[in-house]
């Protein structure tokens, strides 16, 4: 996120759990990382609209 401060595009992605260490260990990053990949393919294709500017 710190990239877009300074003119690097950029894309940040959080993940929550509300028991945080139990529900990490049983279901892991796989929803986070599967959710930035699609969103950066749709950013780079075009087929996702961005502000012009911030």
């Amino acid at each position: 996120m710190e990239g877009i401060l300074h003119g690097i595009p950029s894309l940040a992605v959080s993940q929550y759990y509300k028991n945080s260490r139990d529900m990490l260990d049983i279901l892991g990053y796989e929803l986070a990382a599967k959710t930035a990949y699609e969103l950066a393919k749709k950013i780079l294709q075009g087929s996702y609209p961005l502000a012009e500017s911030f």
